[in-house]
């Protein structure tokens, strides 16, 4: 019964909890009226671009946070639980994996731009790529970090855990990942 109230109390935190501070931060700009259309771009263009991917992030560290917590005081459980279930981290296969995504990720973005050149500009303002850079250096690992322990960590053990199955859980949240990113604006 705790995996089920834990879904609720982790989702409702990042949802509900980590949106209160782009809530009040479209309420300061005066572009509360926004929040009724639900369009992201109008957002991004109130509070400025690296502003609104801050709040847009914040959301996620706040459910980690509370993912954690729970993990920790309901579940009794060690963070290194939702992680693996060996004795320590092989960190050697999460710089592997990174590695590897890494190469395919900037071999795609050279071939991109070497096939559709007009696509890009060269718009390098200091400023602005200085936030960008800090808020997607800290909140990005957390964004990533949030979505991987709520889904293959938690719910899948969650799952396996109730139905007594491998697949499923791995089926499951690999198709509610899918349809969630399927969602995500362009």
């Amino acid at each position: 019964m705790e995996i089920y109230s834990g879904l609720f109390v982790v989702f409702g935190a990042w949802q509900i909890f980590g949106g209160i501070p782009l809530v009040i931060a479209l309420f300061v700009s005066d572009a509360a009226g926004i929040l009724a259309t639900g369009d992201m771009g109008s957002m991004s263009e109130a509070l400025g671009s690296n502003t609104f991917l801050f709040f847009m992030l914040l959301t996620f560290a706040i459910g980690l946070l509370c993912l954690l917590l729970y993990v920790k005081f309901v579940h009794k459980q060690s963070i290194k639980s939702l992680t693996t279930s060996r004795k320590s981290v092989d960190w050697s296969r999460i710089l592997f994996s990174f590695s590897l995504w890494a190469i395919v990720s900037i071999a795609l973005l050279f071939l991109d731009i070497w096939l559709t050149p007009e696509d890009y500009s060269f718009n390098f303002k200091l400023e602005p790529f200085l936030i960008l850079a800090a808020v997607s250096i800290v909140f990005i690992p957390i964004q990533t970090s949030m979505e991987e322990y709520f889904m293959r960590g938690y719910m899948m053990q969650g799952l396996g855990i109730m139905t007594k199955n491998r697949w499923f859980p791995l089926f499951f949240t690999s198709l509610l990942f899918g349809l969630m990113h399927i969602l995500n604006p362009k």
